[in-house]
């Protein structure tokens, strides 16, 4: 399977040998054009960085997206189309995740004790 972002704003989880859609959400962020969504396996999850700033832990299955946590990590700030955007993909590293906006910098644990 290949799971993937539309630009605007779902999830789908398609069939690699035939590109046939098996599931489609559109509770990952919102829907509108330019959307966006950055996809990074760890472990048994996928981390998902959205255009509202927030970070997601989720598993991706044939069977569906089940999200397991959501948190803000930093304000959209990017003007586009009427709407503010924080469209940077995040850096991890060392248990950690690096986002920015247009102002600043964060890092963060994702270490369950930090």
């Amino acid at each position: 399977y290949v799971f993937s972002a539309k630009t605007s704003g779902e999830l789908v989880c398609l069939e690699a040998g035939t590109g046939k859609q098996v599931w489609l959400t559109n509770t990952v962020t919102s829907s509108g054009n330019g959307s966006s969504i950055h996809l990074t396996v760890n472990g048994d999850s996928v981390l998902l960085f959205n255009d509202r700033g927030e970070l997601i832990r989720a598993r991706l299955t044939a069977q569906g997206y089940h999200q397991i946590s959501r948190v803000a990590l930093l304000a959209p700030t990017h003007s586009f189309g009427g709407r503010k955007v924080a469209w940077t993909p995040p850096a991890y590293a060392n248990r950690h995740v690096f986002a920015r906006n247009d102002e600043e910098l964060i890092c963060a644990s994702l270490a369950v004790e930090p």
